[in-house]
């Protein structure tokens, strides 16, 4: 059989092609190669990635000034006024109401008569005599239990910028607000509590309290309500339709000694607990 013999210039092309496949991704295609390219490639990838960190520092900054920007229409506010000077609790110090209930979160923010403050923290020492105290959080949130508890030099809170649209855990949101004489909670929007237990309690100085803006349809606990709040003459609870199975009403009215008229006129739950009129005048409760 005779041999077949490729023209040479046909090897040629063949070994340039195999050459240039092999040195078309970066390298050079001689076998002379620059030893300092190596390093220059380092530097290149070095540069890119200062880049993309400066880059990613850059939005990092426009996120974080969007938000403070921007607080006011889509954060959850409230302000608070105190009339006292010296330290001052201005909410709770984060701790649970209960072993089983996670803590309501700090404020993102705190002004104190517009100054903001650095370090956050649950209580300040005050040098006015009239304290006006804004919280700002940037997201709404479910559990504000324990919120002003124990906060006993609060005499108005406005609830006016604060977003309800979630239903709301608020176990002993005001727990012995002594100095609160007044909540407007039409302000509120509609609220949909879940857990109003002790929500009222020891709020000694409140004298009226409207509900109508209140949905209870899911809650399960009214024990002690609005138990020791002795200033009180008249409570409208029409607005308590539950539509759980029962509802716990433990000594929700224990030591109203001023409660004279309760309305609860079409309301619908089933009891739990009975002791609801411990203490009470009871003169005149409309059913």
């Amino acid at each position: 059989m005779n041999d077949i013999i490729f023209p040479l210039s046909s090897k040629r092309e063949n070994i340039n092609k195999t050459r240039k496949d092999k040195y078309q991704f970066g390298y050079r295609s001689d076998k002379k190669r620059n030893k300092n390219e190596p390093a220059k490639l380092f530097l290149f990838n070095q540069k890119i990635n200062n880049l993309l960190l400066i880059i990613i520092f850059i939005i990092n900054n426009f996120i974080k000034e969007y938000q403070l920007k921007f607080a006011e229409v889509y954060s959850s506010n409230i302000t608070i006024k105190i009339k006292e000077t010296g330290i001052q609790k201005i909410f709770f110090d984060g701790e649970t109401c209960h072993s089983t209930r996670p803590k309501f979160p700090y404020p993102d923010e705190v002004y104190i008569n517009d100054e903001i403050q650095n370090n956050i923290s649950a209580q300040y020492n005050f040098t006015k005599e009239d304290n006006v105290i804004k919280l700002v959080w940037y997201e709404s949130r479910e559990n504000w239990g324990c919120l002003f508890k124990y906060c006993d030099k609060i005499t108005e809170i406005d609830f006016s910028e604060f977003d309800f649209s979630k239903s709301i855990e608020g176990n002993m949101m005001f727990f012995r607000c002594k100095s609160l004489t007044s909540l407007n909670i039409n302000d509120f929007g509609k609220v949909k509590l879940k857990d109003g237990g002790s929500f009222f309690r020891d709020t000694i100085s409140m004298t009226s309290l409207n509900l109508s803006n209140f949905d209870m349809s899911e809650v399960t606990d009214i024990g002690w309500m609005f138990a020791g709040s002795t200033s009180l003459t008249s409570l409208d609870l029409s607005c308590l339709h539950s539509n759980s199975i029962t509802v716990y009403v433990t000594h929700i009215f224990w030591n109203c000694s001023n409660l004279e008229y309760i309305n609860l006129n079409n309301t619908k739950f089933r009891i739990k607990n009975d002791s609801m009129f411990m203490s009470t005048k009871k003169k005149f409760c409309n059913l």
